[in-house]
């Protein structure tokens, strides 16, 4: 992938992740649509919305700088190294709340998906994100041209 490529679908990601998330997690907690209560919907912002700002932030950052030619070549990075981890993100965090609102409306036990789970979830995902889009975020969204 080129950098520039790496930086525009980081930059999407994030943009719609944090939109997205942020606002179910404020609105639809301690509702049918995310059984948890405020609290536990709080932590759960605190927890992973500032990754998610942080790394929006970095995109930001450098597409209002000036953008270098040498986006054009193309690195010793694969696309899945940059979706991959992301995506799984998002797959986890919907099955976590799928999990909850299965529990929620009798479809399966109820401490299958607790608050403490979905909260230790995030956790994981944060953790994930850390690992992998970080150093890749950093790496190509933080040069200077």
């Amino acid at each position: 992938m080129k950098p520039s490529e790496i930086r525009n679908w980081l930059g999407l990601y994030f943009l719609l992740t944090t939109t997205v998330l942020g606002a179910y997690i404020l609105i639809f907690g301690e509702t049918a649509a995310l059984p948890i209560s405020k609290k536990d919907s709080t932590d759960a912002f605190q927890i992973i919305i500032p990754v998610f700002v942080a790394q929006l932030t970095t995109v930001f950052t450098w597409f209002t700088q000036n953008q270098s030619a040498s986006d054009d070549s193309p690195t010793n990075i694969q696309p899945w190294m940059v979706k991959a981890p992301p995506l799984l993100v998002v797959f986890t965090l919907a099955a976590a709340i799928a999990a909850m609102l299965m529990a929620e409306h009798g479809n399966s036990p109820t401490d299958w998906m607790d608050a403490s789970k979905f909260k230790g979830v995030v956790t994981f995902c944060v953790t994930i994100l850390n690992a992998t889009t970080v150093l890749i975020v950093t790496r190509f969204l933080g040069k200077k041209s």
